[in-house]
């Protein structure tokens, strides 16, 4: 993960872009998904963990933060 800061040419729009937050585990739960910009996932770290899991996933493999549907990130921009 590397951050970049860019000057966008050509906008339509001036919104600005809403704050991050962190994923949340909605595999089990579409509803719970966190819509529109998300922070990085920190898991198993010594400190500064910004996501907690139990349990196992609907495959029955232990759950496992990733960027992917079960976090609520979809592909695309």
């Amino acid at each position: 993960m590397e951050g970049f800061k860019c000057k966008v040419t050509g906008a339509t729009g001036t919104g600005a872009v809403a704050p991050a937050q962190p994923a949340v585990w909605c595999e089990d739960d579409p509803s719970k998904c966190i819509g529109g910009p998300k922070q990085m996932i920190f898991w198993n770290n010594f400190e500064a963990n910004n996501i907690e899991v139990t349990g196992y996933d609907l495959s029955g493999s232990p759950k496992s933060p990733a960027y992917n549907t079960k976090l609520g990130f979809s592909n695309g921009s």
